[in-house]
């Protein structure tokens, strides 16, 4: 996985350039420029009682966005295209990991849930 980071406003032909060589796309906080995702957010933290955050993501075809990490915090995931297969593994580090984690290698965390 090579991490294609540039810095300030990403030039839309640099971005699918990028994603023709195979580079996922994360959107930080898209809430910021798309008033749904702002309104979604909004309707699940009056809700849920508690503040929601959100990142986008595309993935080329046949591609994948991230090697086998977790995350610090709860994660609800939404796909609304495409297809892919996750697999959901138990936390090597334990059930309530307070840090995130890149450094798993897959062939250590056994069978998918």
């Amino acid at each position: 996985q090579i991490m294609c980071n540039g810095s300030g406003r990403a030039k839309v032909d640099v971005v699918q350039q990028e994603v023709r060589k195979g580079c996922s796309v994360q959107v930080v906080h898209p809430q910021r420029f798309c008033l749904e995702v702002s309104c979604l957010l909004s309707k699940l933290e009056a809700h849920f009682g508690c503040l929601w955050g959100a990142n986008s993501f595309r993935t080329p075809p046949g591609g994948r966005g991230f090697k086998a990490h977790h995350d610090e915090v709860e994660v609800f995931m939404l796909q609304l295209e495409g297809a892919k297969r996750w697999r959901l593994h138990r936390c090597p580090t334990g059930p309530l990991p307070r840090s995130y984690c890149w450094d798993y290698d897959e062939k250590d965390l056994g069978e998918p849930l």
